[in-house]
């Protein structure tokens, strides 16, 4: 799984989103701005194992625990996967006092389970809008 993430990141074509994202950079920096950020847990399936209610990060009964009967996905490395989506939105504060605004992401974050917990092996922002 690993190998495949890097590759799609090697061949997918980002420049749209990194010249949308490059604007309100250079807007922002005229403003001296920071991001202010909103992030959300999808609701999804996606790795067999739970439910996720779309809630705030960090608050209390984010996630039920679901099991499900289906057999764990393994990459071909033989670990455990799981994806777990995320809504991201954020907005730019300048410093100034002006406000500029940010956007909508959608990331998918890929999983593989090892002998030291959960590690992270990519993520892939899948949908991307301004505000």
């Amino acid at each position: 799984m690993s190998e495949q993430w890097a590759q799609a990141v090697l061949e997918g074509d980002q420049s749209q989103r990194r010249n949308t994202l490059q604007y309100q950079f250079t807007k922002a920096s005229e403003h001296q701005a920071y991001t202010k950020l909103r992030i959300y847990r999808t609701s999804s399936h996606m790795d067999g194992h739970s439910h996720i209610q779309e809630t705030p990060s960090g608050t209390q009964g984010e996630a039920t625990s679901q099991e499900s009967s289906s057999a764990p996905v393994l990459s071909e490395e033989g670990y455990e996967t799981a994806t777990v989506g995320y809504t991201v939105y954020w907005d730019w504060v300048g410093r100034d006092g002006v406000n500029l605004p940010g956007g909508k992401a959608q990331v998918m974050v890929y999983l593989e389970k090892r002998d030291d917990g959960w590690t992270v092996v990519g993520a892939v922002p899948t949908i991307f809008e301004e505000s």
